[in-house]
């Protein structure tokens, strides 16, 4: 009997400029009001628009995303913002299960069962 699992092979965490065309370090944003549109819509519509349009049609997305973009502008005139991006990279295992003889780590080492 084959037993699929995961293990975690590695976990990081880092940071990301909310304005996906923005790679720099710095701490102060040149075009606020680019990266206020570009946020609002190449990021977050990117995400909600189909919500919205579920719940509310698409007459209000440009208007929407308008007022949004220019909310994050004025908010990147105060403080760059940023996000945490968490990446996990998993790695397959496999479990060999049988009525006499439990195997199960990656090697594949006997062991014997606690019945």
């Amino acid at each position: 009997m084959e037993d699929h699992h995961f293990s975690i092979d590695d976990i990081n965490v880092f940071e990301s400029n909310w304005d996906p065309y923005d790679d720099s370090d710095s701490d102060v944003v040149r075009d606020c009001a680019s990266s206020g549109k570009n946020v609002a819509n190449k990021s977050i519509r990117a995400v909600m628009e189909p919500l919205i349009v579920e719940h509310f049609g698409e007459a209000i997305l440009d208007e929407l995303f308008m007022v949004f973009a220019s909310m994050v502008s004025k908010h990147l005139e105060i403080m760059k913002a940023k996000y945490p991006v968490i990446v996990v990279s998993l790695k397959k295992t496999m479990h060999w299960i049988d009525s006499t003889t439990h195997y199960t780590d990656k090697l594949c080492t006997p062991s014997v069962p606690n019945y």
